[in-house]
């Protein structure tokens, strides 16, 4: 069991993963990437808030994670009664890209929230994210800032956020034509002692 499969039971207690679905949700919409048309993949969907706030505005949308507890939280949805109706076009799918095999390609919008930081073959997985964009298609990454690891406290993971530079240049490697970037919102923190920290997410878009 993973740290995200302990967390998944309790994970939409947090207020905060609620809002950041939501301010995401409202930038996208903003972008113009989400219509009826639309085929969409999330990849760390996590227990699906993003996926069901955004389902009922496209065609079809596939929600991934690598977590077997978010996906079954996600799939648990699905299932509710409250819920089938308006998520007929979302599929949960349990995949972890630095292992397995991309799924088909033909999606219109790849997206990814507070995910790539975790990610430690981050060129593997940009390029399988590439095979899957279709022509024309986008890739909206909403991530961390670069920041000094303290965001995570005690916890190791592969990314202290990114510099928007660089990621654009990984993008630019794996296969995407251009990139652009905004400011998404701001992420408070308490240190150990007491003090709020504050971090900072982008929402990066390359293009094919």
């Amino acid at each position: 069991m993973n740290q995200f499969d302990a967390a998944a039971v309790t994970w939409d207690q947090q207020a905060r993963h609620h809002e950041r679905a939501e301010l995401l949700a409202k930038s996208l919409r903003d972008l113009g990437v989400l219509n009826p048309k639309a085929r969409v993949f999330e990849y760390g969907c996590g227990t699906g808030l993003l996926s069901m706030k955004i389902a009922s505005e496209v065609k079809e949308l596939v929600a991934a994670d690598s977590s077997t507890g978010m996906i079954k939280e996600m799939q648990e949805k699905l299932n509710a009664p409250e819920y089938r109706q308006g998520m007929k076009n979302v599929k949960a799918v349990l995949l972890d890209l630095e292992k397995d095999e991309p799924l088909e390609s033909g999606y219109d919008v790849i997206l990814t929230s507070m995910t790539l930081h975790h990610v430690k073959d981050l060129q593997a997985v940009l390029k399988k994210c590439y095979q899957m964009t279709n022509n024309g298609g986008r890739f909206c990454i909403a991530d961390l800032d670069e920041e000094d690891g303290s965001f995570h406290r005690t916890e190791s993971v592969p990314h202290n956020g990114f510099c928007r530079k660089a990621l654009s240049k990984c993008l630019r490697e794996a296969g995407y034509s251009h990139t652009d970037s905004r400011a998404l919102m701001t992420l408070y923190r308490e240190t150990p002692d007491g003090e709020e920290n504050e971090f900072t997410v982008f929402l990066l878009t390359a293009y094919k």
